[in-house]
């Protein structure tokens, strides 16, 4: 099922508090868009999480260095798509 870019924002903000519970995170790591800016940045904020943890999950403990990583592809994301 598709989910917007308002609940992509909402999962990344949600990583970046090390809140993400891992069936959000399943849910949005897998997810596809066909817009290719919002499709960059998932992939990104799925990268930097496999990168902090290499069992590849937000599981609440990104270092605070991911967790910045993370809230600047959010902020980027966010004034490109002006939301």
């Amino acid at each position: 099922m598709p989910v917007s870019v308002e609940d992509l924002l909402t999962f990344a903000d949600s990583v970046a508090a090390n809140q993400c519970d891992n069936e959000t995170w399943q849910k949005f790591a897998k997810t596809h868009y066909p817009d290719e800016i919002v499709e960059a940045a998932r992939r990104e904020i799925v990268r930097i999480c496999i990168d902090d943890d290499p069992n590849g999950s937000a599981n609440g403990a990104l270092t605070e260095q991911a967790s910045k990583a993370v809230t600047e592809v959010a902020t980027k994301l966010r004034l490109s798509v002006n939301t």
